[in-house]
């Protein structure tokens, strides 16, 4: 083999490893963007949550304030 030809080969090995090289880099930022999402649904359905726990003490005020108006009334 030549100088030449071996040159070129080499060319194409250090090409192939820097695409391989990318593609890795591409699949990690991926990964990272995944997880991200997975942290910001997690987010919303906690806050979901403490909506709803604060729906259900408003609810439970509203019953108070009627049985205060129907002891007023008892009065």
């Amino acid at each position: 083999m030549d100088k030449n030809a071996a040159n070129i080969l080499l060319q194409l090995l250090r090409l192939v490893l820097k695409g391989a090289k990318m593609s890795m880099k591409k699949k990690k930022s991926e990964k990272k963007k995944k997880k991200k999402k997975k942290k910001k649904k997690k987010k919303k359905k906690k806050k979901k949550k403490k909506k709803k726990k604060k729906k259900k003490k408003k609810t439970s005020t509203t019953t108070t304030n009627n049985n205060n108006k129907s002891n007023k009334e008892e009065d």
